[in-house]
């Protein structure tokens, strides 16, 4: 599916932009081009470029995919329309299902490159960009640009064709980490916690994060892994129950998240058990599905959750975004709408940079470095020497306001380099 709908095509906000012959001259970008077989800058190409976006587009992280494409969308668009350039003669964007599976992912990645694709994006799920990385950016040598999540800490890396747009899983962690070390959970002097969370490869990196912070003042005394797509949770939360822990940490995302949130309190386990979560599993719009078992357990209510944007931030950039989202879409976004807008925004900045001209290294160099102001904190966004964004992390309590949930901004930490705990 192309981007370039008939809505787009009707709308006519994209102008031909006036393309004058280009010499490359930064050194570093050229050497980098020589590497990966671009000796001169390359022509306008005579046909639009084709691009593949691979997202979940059903099951539990559906939502996730949705969200994400959505936000790419209106980030070439608006990008597109400010700066008067014509985009659908330059790409074409296909959305393919991934099914956040990694096998399939691999199998698409491997068609839509063998038909001509240029460049690899999108991708929820961290098993799904580990399965891609070394043939994407090894063999078939094409920019692999992750901007919906997939923020495993394996997937860093130096390639001058790598790019991600959304988070390293262990920030929200180390934020949330570094925040309750000088606000304590519970007054114990070395508390002891333990970290349950889906059984997939985001998960371990989240309780890597917390860990990594967390044991110079307490003690983890046990991981509990959940299958993976597996909606029943309750024999995990009585293995949890069992180790009597001071407060749990837990990674969850999607429907999976809804389905943990609520038994946990179901169960009446946070009575005893603090919870702590990244804020993938406290979103919009999963309060207000906790809040229909608000009466009956007080659901969410008291959890502490860290994550690097929320829809409610006051800052210019991010009521720009979400005003034009909301007007676009009828609905509020999510975090991977976000960081997916920032990817869309920055492809047309780098494309119009380079006059329309394909070159995938200079692409990927052009989207780290060019100025953008970022929703996350209204700030430019910046990346590490590892392709990751330098993201600020804002704590959250969530508190019951009538009928309704809210998460409080209680805190921030302002920026984590990932270059600063992953050596």
């Amino acid at each position: 599916m192309s981007w370039v709908t008939k809505d787009f095509v009707k709308a006519s906000f994209f102008k031909r932009a006036k393309m004058p012959k280009r010499i490359i001259g930064v050194m570093s970008i050229l050497l980098l081009s020589l590497m990966y077989g671009f000796l001169f800058p390359p022509h306008l190409q005579a046909e639009p470029v084709k691009l593949a976006v691979l997202l979940p587009f059903g099951g539990v992280l559906r939502d996730n995919g949705v969200a994400a494409r959505n936000g790419f969308l209106l980030g070439l668009k608006k990008e597109a329309s400010e700066a008067k350039v014509n985009l659908e003669s330059w790409v074409t964007v296909d959305f393919l299902d991934s099914r956040a599976d990694a096998e399939h992912s691999l199998e698409l990645a491997k068609k839509v490159i063998g038909e001509g694709a240029k460049a690899i994006l999108g991708i929820v799920s961290s098993d799904e960009a580990l399965a891609l990385k070394d043939y994407v950016l090894d063999e078939a040598q094409v920019p692999f640009i992750v901007f919906a999540a997939a923020g495993t800490a394996e997937l860093r890396n130096r390639h001058p064709l790598y790019l991600r747009t959304s988070f390293s899983n262990q920030q929200a962690s180390i934020g949330l980490a570094l925040w309750i070390k000088e606000h304590p959970v519970v007054p114990i002097t070395k508390p002891r916690w333990a970290c349950i969370h889906a059984d997939f490869a985001a998960g371990p990196d989240f309780c890597n994060g917390f860990a990594l912070i967390y044991k110079q003042i307490g003690e983890e005394i046990g991981r509990i892994p959940v299958p993976f797509k597996s909606l029943e949770k309750k024999p995990q939360l009585v293995q949890l129950s069992k180790l009597q822990p001071d407060f749990a940490f837990a990674f969850f995302t999607g429907a999976e998240a809804a389905v943990f949130v609520q038994d946990y309190y179901r169960f009446k386990i946070h009575e005893k058990i603090p919870l702590l979560i990244p804020g993938f599993g406290m979103t919009g719009q999963l309060l207000q599905f906790y809040e229909k078992t608000l009466e009956q357990y007080g659901t969410a209510i008291g959890i502490l959750s860290a994550l690097h944007w929320a829809v409610e931030l006051e800052n210019q950039e991010n009521q720009t975004f979400v005003a034009l989202y909301q007007e676009e879409y009828h609905t509020p976004p999510i975090v991977f709408a976000m960081s997916a807008y920032d990817a869309g925004r920055l492809l047309v900045k780098a494309l119009t940079q380079l006059e329309g001209r394909w070159n995938g290294v200079q692409l990927v160099q052009q989207m780290k470095t060019l100025p953008l102001s970022s929703p996350r904190d209204g700030k430019l966004l910046k990346f590490d020497t590892h392709g990751d964004p330098i993201n600020p992390e804002y704590i959250f309590r969530t508190e019951r306001r009538g009928n309704r949930l809210v998460n409080t901004l209680i805190g921030q930490v302002p920026s984590i380099n990932m270059d600063d705990y992953l050596k």
